[in-house]
């Protein structure tokens, strides 16, 4: 039972991420994390989260982080790499 559950909820998150999380704008806080994390990249500097140039110290920047690392290849904050943290 429980392998059939573990098989079920990955075919829900691949269905998730495939489908329904691409054809969704960013919304609520994805926006501003997206930002942080396109900063980081540009800028070289992981340590201080930034928005347009000013210091954003208002949450923890593990997420921004891990944005970041989705989206360092192509060096451009695509909404997928902006979710998948959250995923």
């Amino acid at each position: 039972m429980d392998k059939k559950l573990f098989v079920l909820s990955l075919i829900i998150v691949l269905v998730d991420l495939l489908f329904i999380s691409s054809n969704v704008h960013l919304h609520h806080e994805e926006p501003r994390r997206a930002i942080i994390a396109q900063e980081m990249i540009l800028t070289g500097d992981y340590i201080v989260p930034r928005v347009y140039g000013e210091i954003y110290n208002k949450k923890p920047p593990l997420q921004n982080w891990l944005i970041s690392v989705f989206a360092y290849r192509d060096k451009f904050v695509e909404d997928i790499d902006a979710r998948l943290p959250s995923i």
